[in-house]
């Protein structure tokens, strides 16, 4: 029986995609063992074939707990975290490099620790910050390290970490204390020596697009700056900094032309071999060799798959069909890495795929070429939308133009004078490569000044967080759009799109009454940022840090966060005080959301602010606000310097306590007594043993202690001490670290908590 022939293939393909899907929203991986009936069912399945979608369905999901489960056993032994550890192993990832680090992932061979070998992950990513020697991929290290499982901030809109470095099979993280170089470990290939040396010619180049250059030649894009990721996220063009389809497609296509033209020259020297079969396996290698030095990511995957679909066709004179090449490159995906589905450049490349067919059927019949691509376009980015929102919570309405403008110039000019320098460089014509390089710098530098001034307006951007649901009926509603129906058939996909377009809150406590309030102390590691909703009124409390100059919580947690629930306006910002754990993120959020009033104990460090002191008092929807600490206007510059704010809801009061030590403590229980009782204590400094008295406890006497400190932080935070106070007073004690964001409501009818990375527990998180 021919298994795979017909439309079968397009059934079974989506099928085994279902099972590996199904498999990714569990939170505890299945065991093979209940897996063992797909044999039995194969057997059957000869006399019964419609049992073969829910065979290959299966299968799809055993391959993926197969996989899944491999890496899993990986992980670094927990007894093993913050020791120091030795690590022998090879460098296998291209090195990012800056001013206070160097980043990179070893290929771990052993791990020791205090003369005992064990286990080791397979693969770990280090930090070695302030190198007194340089790394390049390839070579071989023992390493002197301190690790920890892999570990991610968890909150609502924001980037799942963790699920990143799952999905690259990264078991551990840590960084360098010492390190010895191993020549005799060192295992260089051609393709890492390319890769290399193209990365280190463009990062000193001095060109004023390095950076971009590095991820159009070599997929590279640590180098890539905030402010040119917003550019391109705003203009709806990230896709060209990704070596995707389009890339591989036209280096593909690239080399078929070449092929054709040096067939006709060799002439009667290709009666062995017909001209386009020479140009098929020609194109098929160009587009292979692009894909290595991109670092064969998923969408060189797919595209590879693709172009070897379709050059395998013209080589054995079949007609080209572009959607069972699709399915056949989604089986092979599937086959290499099941956890590809894990990627959101999956999803955007095959949906992106899909569209394209539809658009090129449905504008099939028009005989303008430059209207007809133009359509295409169109078509693309409105099918796209709506994955693009959810993945991204933004999309750009300057997309179509935008990339209208930026294909043609990154494809047919960018690409190809990229390649060629870094090809001339890599056999000697560094001085010739350089020309060529400047010469695409200066092309990119005109299409930058373009996208720039696309992306400058507010209007330009629609941010919504549609859920997955409205996400599929909407992709299904517009794809229907371009279909061959009638237009009153078509009125029905229409309805399916208008969801879409609603924006409502979603999630824990999307609903607020009157002298009700909900707070929410997000994951930002060590640190702290607290939002309190009310009915109508949005209160920051604290930014959390900034970690380097490309990340801060306050771009990468709050501002997610804040679209997320659609609060575009925060009518209060509240800095507690100038620690970076405490303001590191402002900027960020400042430049995002409009800020209506800014409270704070260091105005010289917060633009537009007053200062915050004890008295002062606001009402919010009948929840009332009464700022605690300090004393006087102008402060010292210490953490008892904290503003400290009690929220006074209808339903139960919390308290806010920056970083306070036992001095402010003493005083607020003298000075406010019952007054200072508190339902929620946002437990302070981050549970340093400095702070969180006895005295204090017993008067605040909560019923919820939040703590929001780092995992595994250097500080000990929270110091055993002081849980074991919270502890023995009976008060619940919850940390940001093991729960993720902490979302509390305090309502009439409930006081509920809802710890998010619990809520939305998924097998590869770390506890």
């Amino acid at each position: 029986m021919r298994v795979l022939a017909g439309c079968r293939i397009y059934i079974y393909a989506v099928c085994s995609l279902i099972g590996v899907v199904i498999i990714q929203g569990v939170s505890v991986l299945p065991s093979l063992w209940y897996f063992i009936p797909i044999p039995p069912l194969i057997v059957v399945s000869f006399r019964f074939r419609w049992l073969w979608p829910l065979i290959f369905l299966s299968l799809g999901g055993a391959w993926a707990v197969f996989k899944a489960d491999s890496l899993l056993t990986q992980t670094l032994p927990r007894e093993l975290e913050r020791k120091e550890l030795q690590v022998d192993g090879v460098v296998s990832s291209l090195v990012q490099r800056n001013e206070r680090y160097l980043k990179f992932t070893v290929d771990v061979e052993s791990l020791r620790y205090l003369s005992r070998a064990y286990l080791p992950p397979n693969k770990i990513r280090l930090h070695w910050y302030y190198p007194d020697q340089d790394v390049h991929i390839g070579q071989g290290w023992h390493f002197r390290v301190r690790l920890k499982r892999p570990h991610g901030f968890q909150n609502p809109g924001g980037f799942d970490y963790e699920r990143w470095l799952f999905r690259h099979g990264i078991r551990a993280t840590g960084y360098v204390l010492g390190a010895e170089h191993k020549p005799a470990a060192d295992s260089f290939s051609w393709l890492s020596v390319f890769r290399e040396r193209v990365q280190q010619h463009l990062h000193y180049s001095g060109l004023s697009h390095q950076s971009l250059l590095r991820a159009l030649a070599i997929g590279d894009r640590g180098g890539i700056r905030p402010e040119q990721w917003q550019v391109l996220q705003r203009t709806g063009t990230i896709h060209l900094m990704a070596i995707s389809g389009l890339h591989i497609g036209l280096v593909s296509g690239f080399c078929f032309v070449i092929g054709l033209i040096i067939a006709r020259f060799l002439g009667i020297a290709m009666l062995w071999l017909s001209a386009p079969k020479f140009s098929a396996l020609l194109g098929m290698a160009g587009g292979g060799i692009y894909a290595l030095l991109a670092g064969f990511t998923v969408p060189t995957q797919r595209a590879t798959v693709m172009v070897v679909a379709v050059m395998t066709a013209l080589l054995v004179d079949r007609s080209i069909n572009l959607t069972r090449s699709l399915a056949v490159a989604l089986f092979v995906v599937l086959v290499i890495d099941p956890l590809s589905v894990l990627d959101i450049g999956f999803w955007l490349s095959y949906c992106a795929l899909i569209s394209i067919v539809v658009a090129l059927k449905f504008t099939s019949r028009m005989n303008s070429k430059i209207k007809r691509i133009l359509l295409v376009q169109v078509i693309l980015t409105v099918t796209l939308a709506p994955l693009v929102l959810m993945f991204f919570g933004q999309v750009s309405i300057s997309s179509p133009l935008a990339n209208i403008i930026a294909i043609p110039v990154v494809a047919f000019a960018v690409v190809p004078l990229v390649l060629g320098g870094s090809l001339v460089l890599n056999l000697g014509g560094s001085e010739l490569a350089m020309i060529v390089y400047d010469i695409a710098d200066i092309v990119l530098d005109g299409l930058w000044r373009v996208l720039t001034l696309l992306a400058e307006p507010d209007w330009v951007v629609w941010f919504h967080s549609p859920t997955l649901g409205i996400v599929i009926s909407a992709v299904a509603g517009l794809l229907w759009q371009f279909s061959s129906k009638p237009w009153y058939w078509r009125i029905p996909g229409l309805l399916c799109v208008v969801p879409l377009l609603l924006k409502f809150p979603v999630g824990f406590g999307s609903e607020i009454q009157s002298g009700e309030f909900i707070v929410t102390v997000l994951d930002v590691g060590q640190g702290l940022s607290v939002v309190v909703r009310t009915k109508g009124h949005t209160m920051l409390y604290d930014t959390g840090a900034r970690f380097n100059r490309q990340f801060d919580a306050g771009a990468a947690v709050v501002v997610p966060y804040l679209r997320h629930q659609y609060l575009d306006q925060i009518h209060t910002l509240m800095i507690s005080h100038g620690d970076n754990d405490h303001i590191g993120g402002m900027q960020s959020v400042i430049a995002a959301i409009d800020t209506t009033r800014r409270l704070t104990s260091v105005r010289n460090l917060v633009p537009s602010s007053e200062a915050c002191i004890s008295g002062q008092q606001w009402i919010w929807d009948d929840v009332v606000f009464t700022v605690l600490s300090p004393e006087s206007r102008n402060p010292p510059p210490h953490n008892n310097s904290s503003c400290v704010l009690m929220v006074e809801g209808r339903y139960g009061h919390l308290l806010l306590t920056g970083d306070i030590g036992r001095v402010v403590e003493t005083f607020l229980v003298k000075k406010y007594g019952e007054s200072l009782k508190a339902d929620v204590l946002l437990v302070p400094h981050q549970g340093s043993q400095t702070s969180s008295s006895a005295s204090f406890i017993d008067a605040v006497s909560p019923q919820l202690a939040i703590v929001s400190a780092g995992y595994l932080n250097k500080y000990g935070h929270p110091a055993k001490s002081v849980t074991d106070r919270y502890q023995k007073r009976n008060i619940k004690l919850l940390n940001t670290a093991q729960d993720g964001a902490l979302t509390v409501r305090l309502t009439k009818d409930e006081f509920d908590v809802e710890r998010y990375r619990w809520e939305h527990k998924r097998y590869w998180f770390e506890y």
